[in-house]
C-alpha cells in the first residue's frame, strides 16, 4: 500500500531474519560437519512473510546462481547491487558476514524508505565497486528524524566496510 511499515513491525521482522540467518549460518550436516551456508542474496525480494506473519528467507537453493555477475561488456554490470557487501569484490571467500551486511542494508531501506546504493540498470562495474567499498551511507536518523539514534549505531555496525569490524554473527 506504499505506507511506511510501523517501526516495531520492522524490528520484529529483522529479528526473525537474524534468527533465520543464524540457523543457516550454524547449520550442520547429519554427521555434525558445519555446512557454512551463506545466502549471498539477502534482498527484499528474498524476504517473505508467511500467513502467520513470520518472516522467511527464501531462495537459498539458487542464491549462488542468482548472484552471478552478468556482464553486458567487460566494464558493465547488470543486476540489483544495492545490498552487496564490500568484500564481494575483493575476497575470494565470502562468509556469513556478507549476509549480515546485506541484511543491515535491507533494514536501512525498510526504516528509511531509501535505497542505500541506488544503481541504474546498466552501471559500470568500477562505479559499483567504488561506491559499495568506499561510500558511507547516511545515518538512518538523518533521513527519518523519528528514528532513535540507536538505529544509527546498529546499522553502522551491521554495514561496516571491514567485515572484521562488522557484527560477526546474526545471533549478535
Amino acid at each position: 500500500h506504499r505506507r511506511k511499515m510501523p517501526l516495531n513491525v520492522a524490528c520484529r521482522l529483522m529479528i526473525q531474519a537474524c534468527e533465520a540467518l543464524q540457523y543457516a549460518h550454524t547449520a550442520r550436516s547429519r554427521e555434525g560437519n558445519k555446512l557454512s551456508i551463506v545466502h549471498r542474496d539477502i534482498d527484499l525480494r528474498n524476504l517473505m512473510i508467511d500467513s502467520n506473519g513470520y518472516l522467511k528467507i527464501i531462495d537459498f537453493g539458487v542464491a549462488k546462481a542468482t548472484t552471478q555477475i552478468e556482464l553486458t561488456n567487460p566494464t558493465m554490470f547488470k543486476g540489483k547491487l544495492c545490498h552487496t557487501a564490500p568484500e564481494t569484490f575483493s575476497e575470494p571467500d565470502i562468509d556469513s558476514r556478507a549476509d549480515l551486511d546485506s541484511l543491515g542494508l535491507v533494514f536501512y531501506r525498510i526504516v528509511t524508505g531509501v535505497n542505500p546504493f541506488p544503481f541504474k540498470a546498466d552501471v559500470a562495474l568500477g562505479e559499483v565497486i567504488h561506491r559499495v567499498t568506499n561510500e558511507e551511507i547516511p545515518p538512518p536518523s538523518s533521513l527519518q528524524p523519528y528514528l532513535p539514534t540507536e538505529f544509527d549505531s546498529l546499522i553502522a555496525m551491521a554495514t561496516h566496510k571491514d567485515r572484521y569490524q562488522r557484527i560477526q554473527t546474526a545471533g549478535q
